[in-house]
């Protein structure tokens, strides 16, 4: 009886002593100071958005003014409610300064600032905040100027959606890119709509046939220098909406520096390489001009891209607001969260991928056990990245369970094709990988690409 007594003892004293420590560590958790912190070092360091948005959700009530104010003005820009942003941000520095926040904190609000600005289009205001700046923070005077010349280029873009918007075939043959017929400079011509550029591409060669044109100049594609320049598109027209003054990179030709002299001193594997390659030698119509004209409805069913004009009302907008988002968007680079063997993971939304995803060597290493390759043999695969050509090596995983919004993905078999690549981007956007087009096939027969109010929605299964 002793024996079961001391025993019960020793249980009850075990069970309390549990307990206490759960809720002492709740309690840590939950301090205001350990929410920002945590809350802090999730968003500006590690730039992991949709984690900040969860944590958000989970403890805005519970977060410091000083953070939750200013992530809402974060959350209205992602949106494409600027203005309303910029509103939050201004009397959010009548309150705060930046002092009161950590010193990677100044570069993020002059950022969000700047990325408003942009879009609200007022050059008095702009001019104000960029005299500020500079003279306030001299180390971002390299990115102040940047910043002044996407002002001053995207201020010249204008949408005329005035006509009767109307469906347009998209290309299914070839290689797996949203492709499509449009008019530039009233040209009907076969481009490339990437999610995942920038800018706006462009050959020389194409650039004089279409009548664009351009400064000459050295020009970076995706980290790489070539020769090239700058100019600007008259208009575009897709669908019944119309683009002006467009942007455009131009660069002289597809670029076959990074491949192996083993390949570019063998003629008929250049000929295979330039067959491929001439498909992709069409020019690139980046996220900036696919975000100015705002909606894009597929049908892959009668694959047909349609562009609807429906007005987004205040009611819609604060209901977007009230609920977790499933895209964002970040210095014209757009994200997804999708769910890989149920683990949370964050892709670059990219139409001008191929591949179904393409996930970073480092995030395989973490998540292995649950990716088995199909093969332990390397690919040897011809790459093409914004006009760059080079070889990858890639491995193959097997088909893992993919889902969004707890809805299971169903790809056609021969789209189904899960890399492992190892692409600077994804270091620079701190993300696990990409999204390509095969793996939008697979949401549904109808999808809804909002890019005004940056949200994807399945309008049929």
């Amino acid at each position: 009886m002793k024996k079961l007594a001391y025993l019960s003892i020793l249980v009850l004293l075990g069970a309390s002593a549990y307990f206490l420590l759960k809720a002492k560590k709740t309690k840590t958790i939950d301090t205001i100071e350990n929410i920002d912190s945590v809350f802090r070092a999730t968003y500006i360091d590690q730039k992991d958005y949709f984690k900040a948005e969860d944590l958000y959700f989970k403890y805005k009530h519970k977060m410091s003014p000083i953070w939750r104010e200013l992530y809402e003005a974060e959350r209205l820009s992602l949106r494409n409610q600027h203005a309303e942003s910029n509103k939050l941000l201004e009397d959010w520095l009548k309150v705060y300064s930046f002092k009161q926040t950590y010193a990677k904190t100044n570069s993020y609000i002059i950022s969000l600032i700047f990325e408003n600005l942009i879009h609200i289009g007022d050059e008095k205001l702009f001019n104000v905040w960029y005299k500020t700046s500079w003279e306030k923070f001299s180390a971002l005077r390299p990115w102040l100027q940047q910043t002044k010349t996407r002002f001053e280029q995207n201020a010249l873009m204008r949408v005329d959606r005035s006509a009767e918007p109307y469906p347009i075939p998209l290309d299914t043959l070839g290689v797996a890119l949203l492709k499509t017929k449009i008019k530039v400079n009233n040209t009907t011509t076969d481009v490339i709509l990437d999610t995942g550029c920038v800018r706006s591409i462009m050959t020389k060669a194409t650039a004089e046939k279409l009548g664009v044109t351009y400064k000459k100049s050295m020009v970076d594609v995706n980290r790489t220098k070539m020769k090239g320049g700058n100019g600007i598109i008259d208009s575009i027209e897709i669908g019944g909406v119309k683009v002006y003054n467009i942007p455009v990179t131009i660069i002289d030709g597809l670029n076959y520096d990074s491949l192996p002299d083993s390949i570019k001193q063998n003629p008929k594997r250049m000929k295979e390489v330039s067959s491929v390659a001439s498909e992709l030698n069409k020019p690139v119509i980046g996220y900036p001009v696919l975000e100015l004209i705002g909606k894009l409805e597929f049908d892959f069913e009668l694959n047909t891209l349609s562009f609807p004009q429906y007005k987004t009302t205040k009611f819609f907008k604060k209901l977007l607001a009230s609920k977790s988002m499933n895209l964002m968007k970040r210095n014209n680079a757009l994200f997804i969260q999708m769910q890989i063997e149920e683990k949370p993971t964050t892709l670059l939304f990219d139409t001008g991928f191929s591949d179904f995803i393409g996930f970073c060597p480092s995030f395989y290493e973490v998540n292995k056990n649950a990716l088995p390759l199909d093969s332990t043999k390397i690919e040897s695969q011809i790459h093409f990245a914004m006009h760059n050509v080079k070889r990858r090596k890639t491995m193959v995983i097997k088909t893992p369970l993919i889902t969004f919004e707890g809805r299971k993905l169903k790809p056609k078999s021969e789209d189904y094709r899960i890399l492992i690549i190892d692409e600077s981007l994804h270091n620079d956007f701190k993300c696990n990988g990409t999204m390509g087009y095969s793996a939008l096939k697979s949401f549904g027969k109808r999808v809804l690409l909002d890019l005004e109010n940056v949200e994807l929605k399945v309008l049929e299964e």
